[in-house]
């Protein structure tokens, strides 16, 4: 972009960048690319729901590593030319999950990852090599009664048939979509609710459509916590397509 408004900058995607300084800069239109880990949330919300999910307006290029981990969780993934879909059918399956700078996995997305283990089909292993003291939030899981250990860098998630509801605040932002994920995805449902849309006690997210906000300026974690949740909601209670 800075060098569409007149810039000298040579050196990008090497380890040393060279500018050369002009007398101005001219206006441009440019377009950001596409949040990840807004994208991804959406894919794990997929995963974890056993939903159908479409993400736009994202590199799929630039999540090749989340999307393979979410195939081994038995998702059906289909890059598309702006974007892909997550489609999981069964319960998701055991993956292991090591966090490192891109295009490893992204610490950011560590949570939902613990989320997904929690009501995945054996044992994970997920191990955080970016960040000290990234498990914290583990302790509200823990109270949503998932099984789940901690050492260190190490957390050790094993599979739980539902969690109760609980009134849980992550000291931090971050692990909030993952804490929320889990709650919503594998609560049961009061006795007297009936809905085609369910799935073992699982909240179902069908045929959800997103734009990961590659042109909007902020608010998207916001967006993705709230937006999960409300779809969630909208077709577990009333039944129509979000």
């Amino acid at each position: 972009m800075l060098n569409e408004m007149g810039a000298k900058v040579s050196g990008g995607g090497s380890s040393t960048l060279t500018i050369q300084g002009v007398r101005k800069l001219e206006p441009t239109t440019h377009r950001v690319i596409g949040d990840r880990i807004v994208a991804a949330t959406w894919g794990v919300a997929a995963s974890m729901t056993r939903g159908d999910v479409r993400v736009r307006g994202v590199n799929h290029k630039h999540l090749g590593l989340v999307l393979d981990k979410l195939r081994t969780a038995g998702a059906e993934v289909t890059p598309e030319v702006d974007g892909f879909r997550v489609i999981q059918r069964e319960r998701p399956k055991a993956v292991n999950f090591a966090t490192l700078p891109y295009p490893g996995f992204p610490t950011d997305l560590q949570p939902m990852a613990i989320g997904l283990a929690a009501v995945a089909e054996g044992t994970s292993m997920i191990t955080e090599n970016v960040f000290e003291s990234r498990f914290r939030f583990v302790e509200e899981m823990i109270r949503l009664e998932a099984d789940a250990r901690t050492d260190g860098h190490h957390a050790v998630i094993r599979e739980f048939q539902c969690c109760r509801v609980h009134r849980c605040g992550p000291r931090i932002f971050e692990p909030a979509p993952g804490s929320c994920l889990l709650g919503w995805s594998r609560t049961e449902p009061p006795k007297s609710t009936t809905s085609s849309t369910s799935t073992a006690g699982t909240r179902v997210l069908s045929r959800i459509s997103v734009d990961s906000g590659s042109d909007r300026a902020g608010g998207h974690r916001i967006s993705s916590v709230l937006g999960v949740t409300l779809a969630s909601y909208s077709r577990w209670w009333n039944d129509k397509t979000v």
